[in-house]
């Protein structure tokens, strides 16, 4: 009896030994593959969406106009503002990005501009970031959104979480504002470093932004929605830097639509955290779409800020301050 227990037991360590040297040698995806693939998958959905529904709006559409423009000695924001349905909101520095692509048809260029910013994002999740949860952000209502409409959010929060992309931070002032004070590393200078370049090369350019903003925006303040000052209390852990980017949330003025809410996905700390903001930002985006049409651009955008705050921004506050006194989450990894 004894033989045979000892026999089963030095078979069961072989088969574990076994099944561990495969795990081992199991060849895994480094992050650039996966950031390749998340990219390539992105740029076919925008692809797809935009055949299907015809669209040929989005808030790149007035980048890449402005980028021709520019290319061929004209002021794009003057030319834009006279020629197309969407103001050109954004500074030179987006419209200098887009050169590259200017080039190709609209066509081609948005699933392009789509599939670079979601590949990047998603390599800098998966490598900067240690805590698995917050790849659920994938899955969530945000990042397809922003897929979807051919959106800045996911690589402007890839800029935040690449210390040597920050100076893409310059393209979104108020974007920028909440990732400089969620990570803040060298992408402050770097994001600085391109607004002087852009004055040095246009020096009007800016007076010029300021006016087309200036009258089209409607931005919401989320501390001046009914529920939103409870959101001021992340600043009391403001040493937390989620706490921090739920804060500087509340208080600058911005377009509240789901795609914004793309780097509060990304605060989860575990699994069940991870999809209650995902499924909190479906339930965010379908109830913002059930409410259309909406009397006006400023109504809609109220009306994202609401659903966010409730679906999104309240829960994750919630995640935040449970978390012990003095815990700091983990500082992701500098890529080069």
């Amino acid at each position: 009896m004894a033989a045979k227990l000892k026999k089963t037991l030095t078979v069961s360590r072989i088969v574990e030994g076994i099944s561990t040297e495969q795990n081992e040698t199991r060849p895994q995806a480094t992050p650039a593959q996966l950031g390749l693939l998340i990219g390539c998958c992105a740029a076919i959905v925008t692809l797809v969406v935009r055949r299907l529904t015809r669209s040929q709006t989005s808030d790149f559409v007035p980048v890449w106009l402005g980028a021709r423009a520019l290319l061929q000695g004209h002021n794009p924001y003057q030319l834009i503002d006279s020629m197309w349905q969407q103001p050109l909101l954004y500074p030179l520095s987006a419209v200098i990005l887009s050169i590259p692509i200017a080039w190709l048809p609209l066509a081609v260029a948005t699933p392009i501009f789509v599939g670079v910013g979601a590949g990047l994002f998603g390599y800098a999740v998966v490598n900067t970031l240690p805590v698995r949860p917050a790849r659920v952000v994938f899955f969530s209502g945000s990042f397809i959104s922003a897929v979807a409409v051919a959106q800045w959010s996911p690589l402007l929060t890839a800029s935040a979480l690449i210390p040597t992309l920050g100076w893409i931070l310059a393209c979104k002032p108020t974007t920028a504002i909440w990732l400089f004070a969620w990570r803040p590393k060298y992408s402050i200078l770097t994001a600085v470093l391109g607004l002087l370049i852009c004055i040095a090369a246009s020096p009007r350019w800016m007076l010029d932004w300021w006016r087309i903003a200036h009258g089209a925006a409607y931005p919401t303040v989320l501390a001046l929605l009914p529920g939103g000052p409870i959101l001021l209390a992340a600043w009391w852990s403001w040493r937390d830097p989620d706490a921090r980017l739920i804060g500087t949330l509340a208080v600058v003025p911005h377009s509240t639509f789901v795609y914004e809410a793309l780097p509060v996905m990304l605060i989860a700390r575990t699994w069940r955290e991870g999809w209650t903001l995902a499924i909190g930002s479906w339930i965010a985006w379908l109830g913002h779409h059930a409410g259309e049409p909406y009397t006006s651009q400023a109504a809609a955008i109220r009306s994202g800020g609401s659903w966010l705050l409730y679906a999104v921004y309240l829960p994750a506050l919630i995640m935040v301050l449970r978390r012990p006194s003095g815990e700091r989450p983990t500082s992701p990894s500098s890529v080069a």
